[in-house]
């Protein structure tokens, strides 16, 4: 077999191998939200993140519906096995941006805040989330 030859299967091998790892099939969050009436209009911002939260695979944003029951969705993000976290906070001091919360004590919660741990799964994640009042520091953002 030449050099040439020899040198473009190489190059075929690499690209295959390479393609295979990175086309893994990924699933999405959905997050369905319940019981934030007396927050419409206001917005809420979902980001799925790694676990460790250093890496931000999607957002998803929208506006909290008079009813209080509305629906969040990251598409294709969440590998099968693999642990991840989806933050969200609502912007309850409507400057249309996260706000840290301040530390204590108490520790004020300027928007509030929650965190969800995810496992992935290649088919997808559905999480039903109902209001309540057990914020989390979801800082950095």
């Amino acid at each position: 077999m030449d050099r040439s030859l020899k040198l473009t299967l190489a190059l075929l091998l690499t690209v295959a191998i390479t393609a295979c790892g990175s086309d893994a099939p990924k699933g999405g969050l959905t997050v369905n939200y319940t019981g934030f009436d007396a927050f419409s209009g206001k917005k809420i911002e979902l980001r799925v993140k790694d676990s460790g939260g250093s890496s931000r695979l999607g957002t998803a944003t929208t506006t909290v519906t008079a009813n209080g029951t509305f629906t969040l969705q990251v598409a294709g993000v969440l590998e099968a096995g693999k642990n991840y976290r989806a933050d969200f906070y609502l912007d309850t001091n409507a400057n249309n941006d996260y706000t840290a919360p301040v530390q204590g004590p108490p520790i004020q919660y300027p928007d509030q805040q929650w965190r969800l741990p995810v496992t992935g799964n290649v088919a997808g994640v559905q999480v039903d989330f109902a209001y309540n009042t057990n914020w989390t520091d979801i800082s950095p953002f």
